[in-house]
Formats: C-alpha cells, structure tokens, sequence
C-alpha cells in the first residue's frame, strides 16, 4: 500500500498570502488617515475660533506652511488614506463582507463609508463657522481656488453624505435570495392562486 500525497494548496494572489504585509499596509493607511483627520481637525478649529491665524504656519518649525494650507493638504491625504485603509480591512478573512467576494464591493464599501464621513466632519466644521463667523459663508472656501464658498461647499457636503451614506448602506447588505414563506398545511397563498 502506498501512501498519497495531497498536494499542497497554492496561495492566492490576495491578502492571505502575506497577511503580515496586508496587515501592516492596513494599519499604516489607517494611521495616516486617523493623523490626517486629527490635523485637518485642528486647523479647522482655528479657522473657526481664530480665522486670522489661518495664514500663519501651522508650526513654527516649518514656516513655509501655513495653517489653511496644511489643513487642506491633510483633508486630501485623509480623503484618499481612510478609503484605502478600509478596503484593505474589508478583505480580511474575518469581517463581514466575503473577503473572496468582488473587489469592486469593497472598493465601493470603502469609498462610501469613507466619503460619508470626511462629508459629515466638514459639514460640521462649516456649521461651526456658520454659527461663529457667518459672513465667512459667502467668501471663498480657500485661497487656492476662487470656487465654491463655504455656503455652496457645505450643500455639496451635504448632498455627497447624503449619497455616500446611501451606497455605505446598500454595499453593507447582505446578498442573501429570499426565501419563500413555507405553505401550512391546507393553506393556499395569495400568490400560489395565479
């Protein structure tokens, strides 16, 4: 009697593979991310209470950097490290979508989660300076570009939560066919008679 081997399996291509590095890439992004937000939050504090700081740097370390330019710069790094750093923990083994599922549901999980709360954190900062300084409402809502103010851009937001929140929602249910209701006995169902 001979003995058969089974063959090894062969790793895929995704997270499973190296599961070190896809943690480590995962954790990376959500750090930068959760560091982005916190700097964005800060300068959006000043530029609340303090608008006439917003052209001073942000640190005196580095004084080519001022303060509404960072906090725009970190909104950005934000906006693109909170949507990675999700869609990598997405296609872990263990979290509620199927890591083996398409890749595009979790992109799209990733990014409507992600855009649902970078909107939600700048309709709040811009409410903020509506209720403390609302002439600002009219002006620009930076100095690097002449478009939109910070009326307009807080609709936007609001509109882009809005969506965002919708597609969160939609990409998060499961994908489950329904069942039919099981026929008592003797009992006909409306739906049976056609």
């Amino acid at each position: 009697m001979t003995a058969r081997r089974r063959p090894r399996p062969r790793p895929g291509p995704g997270p499973e593979r190296h599961p070190a590095r896809a943690s480590a890439a995962e954790s990376v992004a959500a750090g930068l991310a959760h560091t982005s937000a916190l700097c964005w939050a800060s300068t959006s504090l000043t530029a609340a209470f303090r608008p006439e700081l917003l052209a001073d740097p942000y640190w005196d370390g580095l004084p080519f950097l001022r303060t509404d330019t960072l906090g725009i710069a970190a909104f950005a790094v934000a906006a693109v490290a909170l949507p990675v750093a999700e869609f990598l923990r997405l296609r872990r083994p263990a979290v509620a979508l199927p890591p083996d599922g398409p890749v595009i549901q979790s992109a799209a999980a990733a990014l409507a989660r992600s855009a649902t709360w970078l909107a939600t954190a700048l309709v709040g900062y811009l409410s903020l300076n509506a209720v403390t300084h609302p002439e600002t409402l009219a002006v620009r809502a930076t100095h690097l570009a002449p478009w939109p103010t910070e009326a307009l851009l807080r609709v936007l937001a609001l509109a882009v939560c809005a969506v965002a929140a919708t597609a969160a929602r939609h990409t998060s249910a499961p994908r489950t066919r329904p069942s039919r209701t099981p026929q008592r006995e003797g009992v006909q169902w409306a739906a049976d008679r056609t």
